[in-house]
């Protein structure tokens, strides 16, 4: 049995739990469960640190919802079937793994589980140990020149203003939870790592080495570190004093020889130096192998060094090597070498140049060093930040980013163009120029309110609309999700912006439309209402009328045929056979008229041109105004249903000119253009006003509808100088 980890094994399939056991056993502490109860019970009192069931997900989420459990819970799925992964998520396990597996991917996936719920504990544990001392050593340290701090387990817990200087950061939160190891020097490390493993248990333990700081300087520290027991947990209180400074001075007074023996050795920097009297330059053994040079084949001289350097870099190093020696300022430059295999390397050179008593120049050292992955580093990032701001000035919405003085300190390309003013205009000005003045103070409260939430994103507007403010003044509806995020302690907000003029424009249009068809069907039904009662008073009143003579006529001739008169006289009955013939010729006439006002016949027998003729002249005799049909189409057969529908638009198309217009003229043209039915009806009345007549606005919504249902558009419009023009387009082949 290798590992302390316990694991738990369950399944109602013998083969699943030997197989896992087999695997399992010779490596953790398995113990085999046989029901599900028994399994709840060791889950709850025991903690075991991984249990593995079968596809029960109801079992699974009973024991993820024990509570203080933080054991691991996987499931085996057999892969000869088919799986829901969302019954799984749902189940809350922590991972799945098919069966039969391979078991090297079994091993991988629990000793992932169990080292990340292990470090999980631990530095859960920190960061209580943390919470209780930070106050405590803050006021302690803080006044101190040198760093001051803790760590547990090897990570930093607290560390003063002085030691985050010292380590080459700007904040606490760089600092915290890293390991003190990583800052020293990787050629110190095996060196303070025995020093360290090996120190004594009553006393300091006191360490000189080198650190290399977030900033990439190369430090030289003394480390004084002392365990002691911080609320029950190990931890190891340090104290970091640089001596940089110091060990510099050192190095200016020992011989050239010792000093590049002690750089080489102990620094593991390239260091040089140049001899200024005797013009004589002295290079490190790693300055060689850093430049890829050979001591034997390369004179080291300044002139050959000149050449190493990339050539655009030539200048500004001239430049600053003159400053360092006319005693300006110290020698402190990155610039870049030519290898001999042709490779690029970044370098950075610092020095500073030493006097005599008489104040002469004596020599100039210092050290070189490769700065190479940095500088592929900071070139990625700012490949990354140009990807990164591509992307935002692409973007189809607005984005905008404040700080927490709502300050405007990114401003992307669509921003520009949503709020008609250039990013330079705006940039580091305030975020209330584009809201409108009646809603700033409730922004500014919304800001504040949701910058205390801790909550990462929003969205703007859900409940009531917001709007935005242009350059120009124009103020305009608009959606939007804000976001936040603490960047190096400062907060900052990110605000992405829709402009929904069109939206909201459609969605009136959307809303008006349906009112207008609800309003369209109300009158609808009133029209067929109304249709319906005057067919019944036709009915009613001309074919009343028409039976009761007929009674009357019949009655006539009963009493005729039956009475006591011996002879009946043929032309009395004549007579009244004759009356009744006449009314009822009458009543077919009229019952006619009926159901041609209904539905022409000839619409039905003849077709769409038969039908607009007839009833063009019907127009033409009842309202007394001119009207001329123009036909382009011939004796073209035409759709039923496009002529039933074109036949009603002409038709009420027609009615309203009688009752609306006052026009003393009527022209229509029928035509097929791109295979297209058209329609034109003009004349030279009043024009069109549909604010003032609702009637007729019922009229036109129902002529547009029918041509819609078509697949067709309708128009009215005004015509100069007077007058209205109606266009019907249908196509000819119904969709």
């Amino acid at each position: 049995m290798g590992s302390e980890a316990r694991i738990i094994i369950f399944s109602v399939n013998s083969d699943v739990v030997e197989k896992f056991n087999s695997v399992l056993s010779s490596i953790y502490s398995t113990e085999l469960v046989p029901s599900p109860v028994e399994l709840e019970n060791i889950f709850k009192t025991n903690h075991p640190d991984l249990v593995i069931i079968d596809s029960n997900f109801e079992l699974c989420v009973k024991l993820k919802s024990i509570k203080d459990v933080d054991s691991i819970v996987i499931l085996t799925m057999p892969s000869d079937n088919d799986f829901d992964i969302n019954e799984i998520l749902k189940s809350k396990a922590d991972s799945y793994i098919e069966y039969p597996f391979p078991k090297n991917e079994l091993l991988s996936n629990i000793n992932f589980l169990l080292d990340e719920r292990k470090q999980k504990k631990h530095f859960s544990q920190i960061l209580n140990v943390t919470k209780e001392s930070e106050q405590k050593y803050k006021r302690l340290f803080q006044l101190s020149p040198d760093g001051v701090g803790y760590h547990v387990g090897g990570k930093i817990g607290f560390i003063n203003d002085a030691g985050i200087k010292i380590l080459g950061a700007k904040s606490f939160e760089e600092i915290f939870g890293k390991y003190l190891l990583d800052f020293v020097h990787p050629f110190d490390k095996d060196f303070v790592f025995e020093k360290t493993k090996n120190r004594p248990k009553d006393r300091p333990l006191y360490i000189e080495a080198r650190i290399v700081t977030l900033d990439s300087q190369t430090k030289y520290v003394d480390i004084v570190s002392t365990p002691f027991l911080l609320g029950g947990v190990n931890a190891v209180q340090f104290i970091l004093r640089d001596i940089t400074e110091k060990k510099l001075n050192e190095l200016n007074l020992i011989e050239s020889k010792l000093r590049l023996e002690f750089v080489q050795t102990i620094a593991k920097l390239g260091y040089w130096e140049f001899d200024t009297r005797n013009n004589k330059l002295i290079w490190s053994k790693d300055i060689y192998k850093m430049f890829g040079l050979s001591e034997k084949d390369f004179q080291p001289n300044l002139k050959n060094f000149l050449n190493l350097i990339y050539p655009d870099d030539r200048k500004v190093f001239h430049q600053a090597l003159d400053a360092s020696l006319s005693g300006i300022t110290f020698l402190n430059i990155e610039h870049r070498i030519i290898k001999t295999d042709g490779q690029i390397i970044y370098v950075n050179q610092r020095g500073a140049v030493s006097y005599d008593e008489k104040g002469n120049i004596v020599k100039f050292s210092g050290s070189v060093q490769d700065i190479t992955d940095r500088k592929l580093m900071e070139n990625a990032l700012r490949e990354s930040q140009s990807k990164l701001s591509g992307i935002i000035n692409s973007a189809m919405d607005a984005v905008i980013t404040v700080d927490d003085k709502q300050n405007i300190i990114l401003f992307n390309s669509t921003a520009e163009k949503m709020f008609r003013c250039s990013a330079d205009e705006v940039l580091d000005k305030p975020l209330d120029r584009f809201i409108p003045e009646r809603f700033r103070n409730i922004h500014q409260k919304y800001v504040e309110k949701f910058g205390k939430t801790g909550v990462s994103m929003r969205t703007m507007g859900a409940i009531n609309p917001i709007s935005g403010l242009r350059a120009d003044g124009e103020e305009f509806p608009i959606e939007a999700s804000v976001s936040q995020v603490e960047v190096s302690g400062q907060k900052l907000f990110t605000v992405i912006i829709r402009d929904v003029t069109g939206k909201k424009k459609a969605d009136d249009e959307l809303k008006n439309s349906r009112e207008q068809l609800r309003e369209l069907t109300a009158h609808l039904q009133n029209v067929q209402e109304e249709e319906r009662s005057a067919i019944a008073r036709e009915i009613h009143d001309e074919l009343g009328q028409v039976l009761t003579s007929l009674k009357m006529n019949l009655t006539f001739i009963d009493k005729k045929l039956t009475g006591d008169e011996v002879r009946i006289n043929p032309d009395d009955l004549h007579s009244e056979i004759t009356g009744m013939k006449s009314v009822i010729d009458k009543s077919v006439k009229r019952l006619r008229k009926i159901i041609t006002e209904l539905r022409p016949e000839v619409l039905d027998q003849l077709g769409l041109i038969s039908a607009l003729e007839w009833q063009t002249n019907e127009f033409k005799t009842k309202s007394g105004i001119d009207c001329k049909l123009l036909n382009y189409i011939g004796d073209s057969e035409v759709n039923k249903n496009i002529s039933i529908a074109v036949y009603r638009i002409f038709q009420e198309a027609l009615t309203n000119v009688m009752r609306h217009s006052k026009a003393t003229k009527v022209e229509i043209k029928i035509a097929k253009t791109n295979n297209h039915l058209e329609l034109e009806i003009f004349d030279n009345g009043v024009g069109f006003e549909q604010e003032k007549n609702k009637s007729k606005t019922f009229c036109v919504l129902g002529m547009r509808e029918r041509a819609i249902i078509l697949g067709g558009d309708f128009k009215i419009e005004n015509i100069k100088p007077s007058g209205t023009k109606v266009s019907v387009h249908i196509p000819l082949e119904i969709i």
